[in-house]
């Protein structure tokens, strides 16, 4: 316990001399470099959006499409459609009574 509240500690103070540095800005990161102009980086977070974008994407497909047939192996399956069924009908007169 002692460990991580120390490495924590640490953390924190290189946190604190970087940032007390006069060359370190906050949207300066190795990420970023400095020589880049605006437009770069716009680009690269328009690439980074667009790859986020398309990950996120619903799938084009139906969703009735992905899951139909999904429980064909499982012969308990029929008999639940079947039980689902009578119960649907139960609520229903029956034919002989009009």
């Amino acid at each position: 316990m002692r460990g991580e509240a120390h490495i924590q500690e640490v953390d924190k103070t290189t946190e604190v001399m970087i940032a007390l540095q006069p060359s370190a800005q906050p949207w300066e990161t190795s990420a970023m470099p400095a020589q880049q102009t605006i437009e770069e980086r716009l680009a690269a977070i328009e690439r980074a959006l667009n790859d986020l974008q398309q990950r996120l994407a619903p799938s084009p497909t139906n969703w009735v499409e992905r899951i139909s047939g999904s429980m064909k192996e499982f012969p308990e399956f029929e008999q639940v459609l079947e039980f689902g069924r009578q119960f649907r009908h139960a609520d229903r007169p029956s034919e002989e009574a009009t």
